[in-house]
């Protein structure tokens, strides 16, 4: 992921071990920041977050319970920057020394709800007002508001493919000559 602000973009190295130096499956006495143990957010660009996320939840088990619900929205492959969404969202990113909030950019949101939200309609789901695109900051519009843009995410399009109930295969017309 890469973290914008008004004139810079910047590629932090992300907290990739527990403040006593080594891996550790919980976090040090003093730290706020404790490792991700959601599922479906490990592995996901960042290891660390903190709670209360921005949606009011307590702890990571009940965060998961309710992103959990996503999961087929993100093994059906709806839009390739769902998953990072939702886990910023519900496992937000922790940095020690950063004690802001560290939401994904309204760009993250926007791709992420334009590919999945008709699948949902179709199905009599809508997109959740509590995450909503518009209430994210704009990549690179506010130095006092940064936000997360996911990284590599051309490489990552390939793997994924709009999905939509009435797609069908269709036969290419055979041409003569």
């Amino acid at each position: 992921f890469t973290l914008s602000r008004a004139s810079a973009d910047l590629n932090p190295v992300v907290v990739a071990s527990s403040p006593n130096g080594g891996s550790s499956s919980g976090s040090a006495p003093n730290s706020r920041c404790e490792e991700i143990t959601i599922p479906m957010c490990r592995g996901i660009g960042y290891n660390m977050t903190s709670m209360p996320n921005e949606l009011n939840h307590d702890t990571q088990e009940e965060a998961g319970l309710e992103v959990h619900q996503f999961w087929p929205l993100v093994e059906i492959r709806c839009s390739p920057d769902l998953k990072f969404f939702l886990c910023s969202m519900y496992a937000p990113i922790c940095i020690e020394d950063y004690h802001k909030p560290l939401p994904a950019c309204r760009s993250v949101c926007i791709r992420a709800r334009d590919g999945c939200a008709p699948l949902m309609q179709q199905y009599g789901f809508q997109w959740p007002e509590r995450m909503a695109c518009e209430k994210l900051p704009v990549h690179n519009s506010d130095p006092d508001n940064l936000c997360m843009e996911q990284n590599n995410r051309t490489d990552m399009t390939s793997h994924y493919a709009p999905v939509t109930p009435a797609t069908r295969p269709t036969k290419k017309p055979s041409s003569t000559t």
